[in-house]
C-alpha cells in the first residue's frame, strides 16, 4: 500500500494497494508513505535496498485504520 503525505501523515482517503508478479521490482518515490510488502497466499522471499542517512526522518511510523483488500 502507498499513500501521499497529508500534513506529515499518510492520506488514508488516498491509500492505494497493488499486486505485482514475482520477480518484479518496485521503487517508492522519496517521501511516499508505504506499508510493508507481503504475499497474498504462499510464503515469499523479498529483497530490499534502502538508503538511510541516520537521521530521525529515515524511518517514520504512522498508525492507520484497518484496511481490507478488495477482490
Amino acid at each position: 500500500m502507498v499513500a501521499p503525505d497529508a500534513g506529515g501523515r499518510p492520506d488514508e482517503a488516498s491509500l492505494r494497494a497493488f499486486r505485482v508478479p514475482a520477480g518484479t521490482g518496485i521503487v517508492y518515490r522519496s517521501g511516499a508513505w508505504h506499508a510493508h510488502m507481503t504475499t497474498m497466499a504462499e510464503p515469499g522471499t523479498f529483497a530490499m535496498l534502502v538508503h538511510e542517512d541516520g537521521s530521525p526522518g529515515d524511518c517514520v511510523f504512522a498508525s492507520i485504520a484497518p484496511v481490507t483488500p478488495e477482490g
